[in-house]
């Protein structure tokens, strides 16, 4: 493949490679040329990747690797550029062949979850057993006054808002993820209204859809949908021991997965089941502590990994098991349980329930039978002043456990997600300027979505251990300008529509600025091998009309394949340092093995990884008149949905899929891509040099702060000059 243009990699080579060749051989290096050798191949393949040549710089990691095998570093960087590159499986064998030779740690474990999830394998990943703390909700700093919250229910959202009830107050409210702001939407301590439903003493809210919830109310024999700005939709039950849908107080709440609301009905020792409008279906469960039995059950877990209803039976100190119909199951935990209170399904593990005692939180392992606290060592006896009314989880894994006793929300981390709550990664390091250095910082959370807004306070270097101070660089005056790739579809259904292509062209350069460049290339097909044709029309420039003609004239092809030309466009686009994307012209519904000899995972993680959007503007034949799917096809099939692979492409890539209709289209397109935020930084910072230690390796270690979450790359570094 051709490498790329990358201003780093041509400018910095040829330095690096006259400073090795004249740099003194270390002593303890000096009579071993194969380490020498090693350390240089090693070098220039640290020019490549911080000038975005994967393809050069895996070549140049394995010849090091291959000099010394078990060098970590190298592997690490081998691993990283087939990640940078797209190459996901392979990095994950480079990372997971680490752990083996026990070099595993939290940004290890940061980057092999990352590769887990995105081949949907994150199951695989361990569960997590060791937490620590992480910060406090509200912040009594920020807040400036202390709260006495007494939380027996947590939810949080997909926008990490902590939604709660407080069962004293008979309140309603969230707490701002910043942890600066509580806002109570019921309020049970305020004047009550006449006429307007209000709270007697909440128990737990769950979700009922995106907009509202359910909440119990223990004191009022009620159940509750409440929407999110604390209107009460409807309720249903009333007190009683003996009628269907009669509670004595109302506790734990649980979705099964025939959309059922299951209610621990505490004072009557039952389980009652519900469908969503209230109307109640069946019950299960009777006082006593025999197999199906219960005793003031008062929190439920619906878990359908395991199909199973976990009932925390705070009389009989345990956790009970039934099946989504009440058939009674084995349940666990009298030696160690005291009163469970509350019980909830882990995010992270197959076989991982959290569950909440009277002065503690345990996290259990169903298949090992094994428990640990969250709180404490298993043998400390020290009596704790906590008392965990209420947990839950985030999308992250973070554990929100609701403190009774300080009166507030306290946040855990997996020890093994510390570091990983954010994913950082610096994934360039300039020495143009040197010793002045720049290192270029991407920064996403857990579901790899840019990170934007920070500042140099969020941020923490060190290069070999020592701070440094820094500052963000600042962009360009007309970084907001676009630099795109255009690449237009060459075939037959696109020859057939050339007056189409022509309005796509011009259209496109009606809505750009002036100021503003493109890059006309034309992709093919047709090969005998199957590798598509890429040609380049037009260098970077903004006059796309004047090439419109050249387009038109050029060779059509009855199929099109286009993995190669994409490959290469997103390469070449890498090094451009202004507001960047590709912007596709398709007129065919491609397969997916049409990208080949790219694999079209691999293209799509290229482009995503590296913060370059996929814009696909489709103007071929109308989909919807295609014919209907064969019978039999599974939906994951290519050509069950039309279109698909395009789709796929532009939503893995960060960029849109549009329907061409007219100017507002490429309009829509051009304005994603000018308001694209793909949360990379730029860190400049003074280091020093040191002619004596020329070639050696100078490590740099990243940290970011933001919204009491953090996030770390301490395998940065750079070759002294």
């Amino acid at each position: 493949m051709k490498p790329s243009a990358l201003p780093f990699a041509r400018a910095a080579s040829w330095t690096f490679a006259l400073l090795l060749a004249l740099a003194p051989a270390q002593p303890s290096l000096r009579y071993d040329p194969d380490v020498v050798h090693a350390r240089d191949q090693f070098n220039q393949g640290l020019v490549h990747f911080y000038g975005r040549n994967y393809e050069a710089a895996i070549e140049r990691f394995s010849r090091s690797l291959g000099e010394r095998g078990r060098d970590n570093l190298v592997r690490y960087y081998l691993g990283l550029a087939y990640f940078q590159g797209g190459y996901v499986q392979s990095a994950l064998e480079q990372w997971e062949n680490i752990v083996r030779l026990g070099g595993q740690d939290a940004v290890l474990a940061q980057k092999i979850a990352s590769a887990y999830a995105l081949l949907g394998r994150r199951e695989s990943v361990p569960a997590y057993e060791d937490y620590v703390p992480l910060k406090t909700m509200p912040d009594p700093v920020k807040t400036n006054k202390p709260w006495d919250l007494f939380l027996t229910g947590l939810l949080v959202d997909r926008g990490d808002q902590v939604w709660f009830v407080d069962h004293r107050r008979g309140a309603f409210g969230y707490l701002h993820p910043n942890g600066d702001q509580v806002r109570f939407m019921i309020d049970g301590w305020q004047k009550r209204i006449p006429g307007i439903p209000s709270l007697e003493k909440p128990y737990e809210i769950i979700a009922r859809d995106d907009q509202s919830f359910w909440v119990s109310d223990f004191g009022a024999d009620r159940v509750h949908a409440v929407d999110r700005e604390g209107k009460i939709l409807f309720s249903f039950g009333s007190h009683g021991s003996g009628s269907n849908g009669q509670f004595l107080g109302p506790a734990g709440l649980a979705v099964g997965p025939a959309g059922q609301l299951f209610v621990a009905d505490t004072g009557n020792c039952r389980i009652q089941a519900f469908n969503s409008r209230g109307e109640w279906l069946y019950a299960f469960g009777s006082r006593g502590s025999g197999p199906g039995e219960l005793l003031l059950p008062s929190g439920l877990a619906s878990d359908l990994k395991t199909q199973r209803l976990w009932v925390a039976d705070r009389g009989n100190n345990r956790i009970a098991a039934f099946d989504f119909d009440g058939t009674a199951g084995a349940g666990f935990g009298e030696t160690f349980l005291l009163k469970p209170r509350k019980v909830l399904s882990s995010l992270l593990a197959k076989n991982l329930l959290v569950i909440s005692d009277v002065h503690n939180v345990y996290l259990y392992n169903l298949k090992d039978d094994l428990y640990r606290s969250v709180f404490y060592s298993i043998g400390d006896t020290q009596p704790r002043d906590v008392e965990p009314l209420a947990i839950a989880f985030d999308r992250s894994g973070l554990l929100y456990v609701g403190d009774a006793h300080r009166g507030g929300v306290e946040v855990f981390s997996p020890t093994k997600l510390l570091y990983v709550n954010l994913d950082v990664l610096a994934s360039g390091v300039y020495l143009r300027n040197f010793p002045k250095v720049m290192v270029s910082v991407s920064v996403r959370t857990r579901d790899q979505a840019p990170v934007t807004g920070l500042t140099k306070a969020n941020f923490e270097l060190r290069e070999n251990g020592v701070p440094k101070t820094l500052a963000l660089n600042r962009l360009p005056a007309d970084f907001d300008q676009l630099r795109m790739g255009i690449l237009v579809e060459k075939s037959r259904s696109a020859q057939e529509r050339q007056l189409v292509l022509k309005a796509m062209l011009e259209d496109l350069y009606a809505v750009l600025t002036p100021g503003d460049q493109t890059r006309l290339l034309e992709f093919g097909g047709g090969a005998e091998d199957g590798r598509g044709t890429y040609h380049e029309v037009m260098a970077m420039n903004n006059q796309v009309l004047k090439n419109i003609d050249e387009v038109l004239k050029s060779p059509w092809h009855d199929r099109v394949f286009p993995g190669t030309g994409l490959r290469r466009a997103v390469a070449e686009q890498l090094s451009l340092s202004h507001k960047r994307g590709l912007l596709v012209f398709a007129f065919s519904d491609v397969k997916k093995n049409q990208f080949l000899p790219e694999a079209f995972e691999s293209l799509a993680a290229f482009a995503a990884h590296n913060a370059l959007p996929i814009t696909v503007v489709y103007a071929g034949p109308n989909p919807a008149a295609r014919p209907a799917a064969r019978a039999g096809a599974k939906k994951s099939e290519p050509g069950e949905e039309p279109l698909l692979w395009w789709k796929e492409l532009a939503r893995r890539s960060g960029g849109l899929f549009l329907l061409y209709d007219n100017k507002a289209t490429l309009e829509t397109a051009v304005r994603h891509h000018r308001q694209y935020q793909s949360g990379v930084y730029s860190l400049v910072y003074d280091s020093f040099p040191n002619t004596l230690k020329t070639g050696l390796f100078r490590s740099i270690e990243v940290r970011v702060q933001y919204k009491g979450l953090s996030g770390l790359d301490n395998r940065c570094g750079y070759p002294i000059p």
